[in-house]
Parts: C-alpha cells; sequence; structure tokens
C-alpha cells in the first residue's frame, strides 16, 4: 500500500512539473508554442539594375522562448515586388503562426532627363537653344533641377557639314549623375 501512496505522488509531482514548466531543479522551463518571432524586418530600398537583395540578411527567427532557430524555416513571399519596375511592393515573412509585413521600395537612382532630341543646324548658323523642351528631376525629393543641366556641344562644329554629338549632363544633390548623348 505505501508502494501505491509513494508511486502516486511521485506520478503526481512528475504530472504537476511537466504541466506547470518546471524542471527538476525547481527552475521555470519554457515551451515554445506555435508562434516564433521574426527580429529585423525593416523596409528595403532596392536600386533597379543592382544584384537581387537577400531579403533574410539580418533576419533572426526566435521561438517564443528567445532560442534561435535556423531562417530555413522562413517563407520569404516576394510574389508582388518588382524589381524592374519603380514603386513600393509588401513582402511578407512567415513562420507558422507568424507573418511580418515590410515594404520594398523600388526606385531608379538618377535623375530623369527628358525632352532631349536630335538638332539640325545650317552651316554658319548660331547654336541653338539645346534646352528648349529639355527637363530634369530628382526621382528622390521630385525637385526641378531643369537649371543644373549642362549641355557639352564641343564636339559639334559648326562651320563643317556633319553629324555630331551633343551631350547632357545633371547631376542630384546626392551626386548621381544622369548623361545622354544625341
Amino acid at each position: 500500500m505505501i508502494k501505491k501512496i509513494v508511486y502516486f505522488i511521485l506520478l503526481l509531482v512528475l504530472f504537476i512539473v511537466i504541466n506547470k514548466g518546471i524542471n527538476a531543479y525547481g527552475e521555470d522551463v519554457c515551451i515554445p508554442d506555435n508562434k516564433p518571432v521574426i527580429e529585423n524586418a525593416k523596409d528595403i530600398y532596392y536600386k533597379i539594375g543592382t544584384p537581387k537583395p537577400d531579403y533574410l540578411t539580418g533576419i533572426i527567427l526566435k521561438d517564443s522562448c528567445g532560442m534561435i532557430l535556423s531562417t530555413d524555416k522562413i517563407n520569404v513571399d516576394d510574389k508582388w515586388v518588382h524589381l524592374d519596375k519603380v514603386g513600393v511592393y509588401p513582402l511578407y515573412y512567415q513562420s507558422q503562426l507568424t507573418s511580418v509585413e515590410v515594404k520594398v521600395y523600388v526606385f531608379e537612382d538618377i535623375p530623369k532627363l527628358e525632352g532631349v532630341r536630335n538638332f539640325n543646324v545650317e552651316i554658319n548658323d548660331n547654336p541653338p537653344n539645346y534646352l528648349d523642351g529639355v527637363i530634369a528631376t530628382d526621382v528622390y525629393t521630385n525637385e526641378d533641377l531643369t537649371d543644373e543641366i549642362i549641355v557639352d556641344d564641343s564636339e559639334v562644329n559648326y562651320q563643317k557639314l556633319g553629324t555630331y554629338n551633343l551631350t547632357y549632363r545633371v547631376r542630384d544633390s546626392r551626386g548621381n549623375e544622369t548623361v545622354k548623348t544625341v
């Protein structure tokens, strides 16, 4: 009879320990659930033409107890991201019952230079206004850069018949430059 009581008490203690998350030393034990934590998920800025970003760089996956898990357990859903088109797109990190959304900002890093065209000039005529109809815009700030456009007509010989290159340059405040030759 005493054996049965001792076994019953041992089983009861074992049951309590398992269900309360306490180990044999009396310390609390964390029992992971199905909701891991995805850390360091931040918006991504991507310049068109550069290599595709590794979406998992810097990402850390931890279980609910704080133990680091392999990022192989993260599904990256980038089906809405278009790296060849300027825009803002959603990117999702998913692992078990956890989902985190970040934005992917796709941009062109160079200023927009529009209205550049070929000119026909008669021999001995004065140079035309090469900036007529040409505009430049900073793609980040939407600032008008038209006054910053530089036209290089040094290859043009106004006294001799021929086809010559005309080069337009514009630089934004970050030093990014667009060059077009016609």
